[in-house]
């Protein structure tokens, strides 16, 4: 459903016009439940990738830092190739430096290939020797794209846009004092929220799937 419907359903629900809900009211509100909605499925699809990608990106002779995507929530997978060789590819651990109950600065702590994730980078081990392209290969879990334009659309089956059309008519009730309105939007999420777990743990047992999987490269 784009946009500019979900917004028309919205109204409709609330009994609005563009002046009594406005572009940039009803889209933050129906942005705010996207967000909610991709955490709902993440809770409830567990191991399986939602808006799942992979990139890769050139190592480099004596960088063992390589900053992530804004954009990045969760890492899957990480797997490295120093030799440039094809099915020469090693999975590397992904290891939290809170993790690690040794001290970091000795060698031996380590079990090599590893990743160790600070901040918003993570960090080759041990450090590259050579250059290798396109030899660092990253599975990842990523924010969805907000809704702005009229065409776009939530990439969720459509059945889901219910969720955001009545998060959005939640917020509008709220706002306006309106506790009865206020409490049938909330039902209606409730109800909403038990046809989106049931589907995506239906899914999950079923089989592996992902959400607007594509390649990426990035550096």
């Amino acid at each position: 459903m784009q946009l500019s419907n979900l917004q028309t359903k919205a109204r409709f629900l609330t009994n609005t016009t563009s002046t009594d809900y406005s572009d940039t009211n009803l889209n933050r509100s129906l942005n705010d439940y996207y967000h909610q909605l991709f955490v709902l499925i993440m809770k409830t699809m567990g191991e399986w990738e939602v808006n799942g990608d992979y990139a890769t990106t050139n190592l480099v002779a004596s960088q063992d830092e390589y900053p992530l995507d804004s954009t990045y929530l969760t890492l899957k997978r990480v797997e490295i190739n120093t030799t440039g060789n094809t099915n020469s590819w090693t999975i590397a651990p992904i290891i939290d430096l809170k993790e690690i109950k040794t001290a970091i600065s000795n060698t031996e702590s380590r079990v090599y290939p590893c990743i160790e994730l600070f901040d918003n980078s993570i960090f080759v081990r041990p450090t590259p020797d050579t250059n290798v392209t396109a030899g660092l290969k990253i599975w990842f879990t990523k924010e969805f794209t907000e809704l702005s334009g009229s065409t776009d659309e939530p990439i969720t089956p459509e059945f889901t846009h219910l969720y955001l059309i009545h998060g959005a008519g939640l917020d509008w009730a709220v706002s306006k004092g309106m506790n009865d309105k206020a409490t049938t939007f909330s039902q209606l999420l409730l109800g909403d929220v038990k046809q989106i777990q049931d589907y995506y743990s239906r899914r999950n047992l079923d089989r592996p799937f992902k959400l607007n999987r594509a390649y990426t490269s990035y550096k």
